[in-house]
């Protein structure tokens, strides 16, 4: 069983270069880019999971994840299907139907495993570090593939929890 659990706060570091998910400036405004960065433990570095009632069969829970320092939500820019599609925060209506750029899946290779991929559910594409670039401010697209059977570790991200 993951450590992780709905209203977990998490730390994802990238599997193979070490930078975490940061929203850049801890910036409330919607848009706002997240960017792969060196951890310095800031609230903006921290996603709150949010477990979402999804109507259609899936084996895994569905979550907003919810950046700690603003409160906005993990959003794929405008549900972009391409590959490079920015990763961004949006501010999240609570009273609104759940908007699916903003809806995720974490899988795992096994149950116990804290190495998981951040899937999409509106497009299927998976939080990826841009080229897997290792420098602060590397972006944080979505992008296609199988991380765990293409071991792509700019798509593999390990948890650390918080809380």
């Amino acid at each position: 069983m993951p450590a992780y659990k709905d209203g977990s706060v998490l730390a994802f570091f990238n599997y193979g270069s070490g930078t975490c998910l940061d929203l850049t400036e801890s910036n409330p405004k919607d848009a706002t880019p997240v960017i792969g960065y060196h951890w310095h433990g800031g609230k903006n570095q921290q996603w709150k999971l949010v477990k979402i009632p999804y109507s259609k069969v899936t084996i895994f829970p569905v979550y907003l994840l919810v950046n700690q320092a603003t409160g906005t939500t993990l959003d794929l820019k405008a549900g972009g299907k391409d590959n490079g599609t920015q990763i961004q925060c949006w501010t999240n209506q609570p009273d609104t139907p759940k908007n699916p750029n903003q809806l995720w899946r974490i899988t795992t290779a096994d149950n116990n495993s804290d190495v998981v991929a951040i899937q999409n559910i509106g497009t299927g594409t998976f939080v990826d570090l841009y080229l897997g670039g290792t420098e602060d401010k590397t972006k944080i697209t979505g992008w296609a593939g199988n991380p765990f059977v293409e071991e792509n570790t700019h798509q593999l991200w390990k948890i650390q929890v918080i809380s």
